[in-house]
């Protein structure tokens, strides 16, 4: 049920860049499923040395800046577009 929901949306329908964040130390989702989806869906893919609650373990806000970034540079080409 769980890689229906993750795998499940239609690729075509997703009309915005988009952005995956990766765990390498998740173990409820491992990387290479991660991965799987990224590719899957066309997104971006950033992964960091951290377990499954990335926003905890980022206690020097690096990771929530290389999202703002990337947000910064993709998500005003969708506005745009």
């Amino acid at each position: 049920v769980f890689m229906d929901m993750v795998l499940g949306v239609e690729v075509g329908a997703i009309k915005c860049p988009t952005l995956v964040v990766g765990a390498e130390c998740d173990m409820l989702l491992n990387n290479g499923l991660q991965q799987e989806i990224a590719r899957k869906y066309g997104s971006d893919f950033l992964s960091f040395p951290v377990g499954h609650m990335v926003q905890l373990e980022d206690t020097n806000n690096r990771i929530i800046r290389q999202i703002v970034n990337w947000s910064k540079s993709n998500v005003s080409l969708a506005i745009a577009a």
